[in-house]
């Protein structure tokens, strides 16, 4: 099947760092009279490091949750606070700048952070061009290819389907968790099959749940063409479990700054 490309660029969605006026306000009351510890939080392994202060009144794991949340928008009970691979419980007992892993509940109601997504070591190119689908168009950066939609009345219903995300850093796992993955016709919640990239550098860092697995980063290359991943030569889609999974997905062509 092939694919009509789109032009259009679409902004990068993900998770959005804020910041709320009570964090404002902790800053501009607490930051020259020692009342916060000041704390560094990467969450579910990204890189970025995301600065909090958390009121030394107020100094438990329960506030700091509800501050990332705050900062986030990740809800306190999808988060796993953990330090130096233990998770905390109960009063903030850090050094100052200790850094603190927020790893994401993947199971409603369960600790375990393992999770299913496209298999990133299957993988199969294809050529762009033309089809009479409703919804199943690609843009330069990441896009999600999910199962045909089945709901009665739907106009896309029982074809093939793309939810368009663009370029930036993706948490796939999180767009499934809190069902951000939705028919564009008719909105119902949808299942992700595949990755598929056009016209891109996507930098895809991920860990396997075994015994053993190492964290891998591939850098992989899309240009004029489009790449599935999670899909093999044979046509076979291919799914497996981790522990942690980022892709970021830039432009080939970057622009000289003005």
């Amino acid at each position: 099947t092939h694919t009509h490309t789109h032009t259009m660029k679409t902004g990068a969605s993900g998770m959005r760092y804020e910041q709320p006026p009570q964090q404002k306000r902790h800053k501009e009351q607490d930051r020259d009279d020692g009342q916060c510890l000041r704390l560094r939080v990467k969450i579910d392994g990204a890189r970025r490091e995301l600065p909090v202060e958390v009121p030394r009144a107020d100094c438990t794991v329960e506030a700091l949750m509800q501050i990332v949340a705050d900062l986030t928008k990740l809800n306190v009970r999808f988060q796993v606070p953990m330090y130096r691979g233990e998770s905390l419980a109960g009063r903030l007992d850090l050094a100052e700048d200790s850094l603190v892993d927020i790893a994401i509940r993947r199971t409603r109601g369960g600790p375990s952070v393992n999770f299913k997504l496209p298999d990133v070591d299957k993988r199969r190119v294809r050529q762009t061009g033309e089809n009479q689908f409703q919804a199943y168009w690609v843009v330069p950066g990441l896009n999600y290819e999910v199962e045909p939609c089945k709901t009665p009345g739907c106009p896309a219903k029982d074809e093939p389907q793309v939810v368009t995300k663009g370029f930036g850093e993706f948490r796939p796992s999180e767009d499934v968790d809190f069902e951000r993955i939705v028919c564009s016709c008719c909105a119902k919640p949808m299942k992700l099959l595949v990755f598929v990239a056009f016209n891109t550098k996507a930098t895809v860092r991920y860990r396997k749940a075994e015994a053993g697995a190492k964290l891998v980063t591939k850098v992989i290359t899309a240009q004029n063409e489009v790449m599935d991943l999670g899909r093999s030569e044979d046509n076979n889609v291919h799914e497996s479990s981790y522990t942690s999974f980022h892709i970021t997905c830039e432009p080939l062509h970057q622009l000289p700054n003005a």
